[in-house]
């Protein structure tokens, strides 16, 4: 029994010494979610961190991406009861912004670029361009708008109406969730979701971020904040798929495809 108890306080010591803070990294453009969602899992299955950071560096993405990660985090803390802090250090627009939202604390640089709230859809055109080199394209579709966004025409003021009605109400989810999660009013925070980015100053006088700081003032706040005499951070041994990428990536280049997406610019 007492060999037990001595191997058992060992390894809790060996997992202690690898992190008692778990980090999640939002870097670059968010395109997919799978390999975050799995980061998240890892942590909420450790029972040795005391919290988890969210570090961003985006610009944003994939709207239902972005989203995907955002619930993933807030069912993180639901299970576990565990505290989830946001730190914002180059770039957290748009739907970098909207996971940020997931925290329960958001701390910025006071230099870095944020907000940019809002959805936007993308179309790619080449119809002018095939026409020159001779090839046309036809369509038998089953109603007017099946082949909206299609890259072989150009599109109606009736398709650009609806996809406008479809923009909008994903922005109104966008809004809600700032509204919800940053405890501000839906007609102030209006005032600003109009896609347009702020410093991280201001996006502390406006609301969408908790306080300014370093990132090494960060770590003092998380210090105090969950009685840690000093931050180690853990990192999810997640596998990244890099042929996966690959192939996801030419898969968008040679077939176009309507995005939605929380991004800046």
């Amino acid at each position: 029994m007492k060999k037990f108890v001595i191997i058992f306080l060992f390894l809790i010591s060996c997992m202690q010494i690898k992190g008692n803070m778990g980090i999640i990294k939002i870097e670059g453009i968010i395109i997919d979610y799978e390999d975050k969602v799995k980061e998240i899992e890892y942590f909420e299955k450790n029972p040795f961190i005391k919290g988890l950071v969210v570090y961003i560096n985006s610009p944003g993405g994939s709207a239902s991406s972005s989203y995907q990660i955002y619930s993933r985090l807030k069912k993180f803390k639901e299970r576990t009861k565990k505290k989830v802090y946001g730190y914002i250090e180059m770039i957290g627009a748009s739907g970098g912004y909207y996971v940020s939202c997931a925290c329960d604390k958001i701390f910025s640089d006071p230099n870095a670029l944020t907000g940019s709230i809002g959805a936007r859809v993308s179309f790619i055109y080449y119809y002018d361009l095939l026409k020159k080199i001779g090839i046309y394209e036809k369509t038998i579709k089953s109603g007017k708008y099946k082949d909206i966004g299609s890259p072989f025409r150009e599109m109606t003021k009736e398709e650009e109406k609806i996809i406008e009605e479809f923009i909008n109400d994903i922005y109104e989810d966008f809004l809600k969730i700032v509204s919800e999660s940053r405890n501000l009013p839906l007609e102030k925070l209006r005032e600003y979701a109009d896609g347009r980015i702020f410093s991280g100053k201001k996006a502390k006088e406006i609301g969408l971020v908790d306080d300014i700081c370093s990132f090494e003032e960060f770590k003092e706040i998380l210090k105090r904040d969950f009685s840690l005499k000093e931050i180690v951070f853990l990192r999810a041994p997640v596998k990244k798929k890099f042929l996966k990428r690959i192939f996801e990536f030419k898969n968008k280049i040679f077939c176009p495809e309507i995005k939605v997406e929380y991004r800046f610019p």
